[in-house]
C-alpha cells in the first residue's frame, strides 16, 4: 500500500514531482506485485494508471485539510491498511502512522524539518502563519525521527538526507538507509515547441532562478550579487525570479532591496508559471542560478540541466552532490565571489558552451525507471526478511 495524501491537487514541488513519477514508473516495471493507492478526489489524476495490478482506495477531498489530514493518516490509513491486509506499507513523506501490522518502508524527502527554525521561517509573515509553521515543524521533528527508527527501510532523496536521517534518528541502523534519486520529470526532456512564448516580453537576455521565494533559498544574496555583476561588468542581462512567495512581505522586502542597489528596472519577479511557460523560460536562460543554504534535493537545478543550461549554485546542503562536476558552486553568503562567476559565464562563450553540455550529460544520470527498479527491489527485499523473521519465530 501506498500512502499518497501529502500530495494535494498541486502540479509543483518536489513531493508531488517524486511520487507521481514513481508510482508511474512502478506500473510499468513492476507488473508481479499488487498495489493498492489510498488517493484523494482530488489527486487521484496524478497516480492514474491503467495497469490491472493497481488499485486505488479513494478518500474525499477534505482529507487533504490540516489537522484532518493527520487524523486520515494516522487513523483511517493503518485501519485501510489492515483492513486489506498489505504486506508491506509506503509512507513516502517522512512520517509512519501507528498501528500497522504489516512491514514498512519510509521515504525521507525532506530536510527542513532537522534546520534551525530561523532558517525556514520568516519573522515578517503574520502571527497564524508563524504559528502554523512553527507547530509543522514540532510535529514533523517529532514525527519523522520516529518514523524513520521504526520502519524495516529508508529511502532517502539524496546522501545529504540520509546522513541527516542517520543523524536524527535514534538507533538507526545506517544500512537500513538508503539513496534513491529521483529522476528528470518528463517535460524538461521533451523537445521544444518552437513557440517560446513566455520569453516573447523579455527584452533582454537574462539570469534565471527558480523556487519558491523563502527566506533560506538566499534570494537577497542574489539580486545583490547581480547588482555587482551589472555595474562591474555592464551585462544586459536581467534576473528573473520565477516562484510562488508564501511570504509576500518577504518578497516586498526583496522588491525594495533591489529598488536600493538601483536594479528594480531588471529584476522580474514573475510568481507562479505554467509548467510549458517554466521549460521555455529555463531554455531560454543564460545561465540559472540558486543559492539555496538547505536543500533535501533540489529539482531546479536538475531541471535546468536537463534544458541544458549553465548551473550556478550553493556549495552548501544536497545541491553539489545533484550537480557534480556539470556546474560551478559558489559560497552564496560570498555575493562578490557569486557576482565573479556569473560574470565569467556571462563573458565566456566557450564556457557556456562547455558547461550546458555538461549539464545535459549529468541530467541523463537520474532516471525515474532506475528509481523505480529500486523501489521495488527494496519492496521485495523488506517483504521477504518479514517472511524470514515470521518463519524463524
Amino acid at each position: 500500500m501506498v500512502n499518497t495524501l501529502a500530495v494535494a491537487n498541486a502540479q509543483t514541488g518536489g513531493g508531488y514531482t517524486v511520487l507521481s513519477n514513481l508510482v508511474l514508473h512502478l506500473a510499468q516495471v513492476d507488473r508481479d506485485n499488487d498495489y493498492i493507492l489510498v488517493v484523494s478526489r482530488a489527486n487521484r489524476h496524478a497516480f492514474e494508471t491503467s495497469a490491472p495490478n493497481f488499485r486505488y482506495v479513494a478518500l474525499p477531498v477534505w482529507v487533504h485539510r490540516i489537522p484532518l489530514r493527520l487524523v486520515v493518516d494516522n487513523v483511517v490509513v493503518p485501519v485501510l491498511a489492515n483492513k486489506y491486509g498489505v504486506d508491506v506499507f509506503f509512507a513516502p513523506n517522512d512520517a509512519l502512522p501507528p498501528g500497522l501490522h504489516c512491514r514498512t518502508v519510509v521515504g525521507a524527502l525532506n530536510l527542513i524539518h532537522y534546520q534551525a527554525r530561523d532558517m525556514v521561517s520568516w519573522n515578517g509573515a503574520p502571527l497564524l502563519e508563524r504559528c502554523r509553521i512553527l507547530l509543522r515543524r514540532k510535529y514533523y521533528r517529532h514525527k519523522t525521527p520516529q518514523a524513520m527508527s521504526r520502519a524495516d527501510h529508508v529511502v532517502a532523496i539524496s546522501q545529504e538526507t540520509r546522513c541527516q536521517v542517520i543523524a536524527n534518528a535514534p538507533g538507526i541502523r545506517p544500512e537500513r538507509v538508503e539513496v534513491v534519486y529521483p529522476g528528470v520529470p518528463p517535460a524538461f526532456m521533451t523537445p521544444l515547441n518552437g513557440h517560446p512564448t513566455a520569453r516573447d516580453n523579455l527584452r533582454l537576455p537574462y539570469i534565471l532562478s527558480t523556487s519558491a521565494i523563502l527566506p533560506y533559498k538566499n534570494f537577497d544574496k542574489l539580486i545583490t550579487a547581480f547588482a555587482m555583476l551589472e555595474h562591474k561588468y555592464h551585462v544586459p542581462h536581467q534576473l528573473v525570479i520565477v516562484g510562488s512567495a508564501p511570504y509576500p512581505s518577504y518578497q516586498v522586502q526583496l522588491r525594495q532591496l533591489a529598488a536600493q542597489l538601483g536594479v528594480a528596472n531588471k529584476v522580474d519577479f514573475r510568481g507562479f508559471v505554467h509548467l510549458e511557460e517554466l521549460v521555455e523560460l529555463y531554455r531560454g536562460a543564460a545561465v540559472f542560478v540558486l543559492l539555496s543554504s538547505v536543500e533535501s534535493f533540489g529539482f531546479p537545478v536538475l531541471e535546468a540541466m536537463a534544458c541544458g543550461v549553465p548551473v550556478v549554485t550553493s556549495n552548501l546542503s544536497t545541491l553539489p552532490e545533484i550537480v557534480g562536476d556539470a556546474g560551478l558552486t559558489v559560497n552564496p553568503e560570498d555575493v562578490s565571489a557569486v557576482a565573479q562567476v556569473l560574470g565569467r559565464i556571462l563573458q565566456d562563450h566557450t564556457l557556456r558552451a562547455e558547461l550546458a553540455r555538461q549539464s545535459r550529460a549529468r541530467a541523463k544520470y537520474f532516471s525515474w525507471e532506475r528509481a523505480a527498479l529500486q523501489i521495488r527491489r527494496v519492496f521485495e527485499e523488506v517483504y521477504t526478511s518479514g517472511r524470514v523473521a515470521g518463519n524463524q519465530n
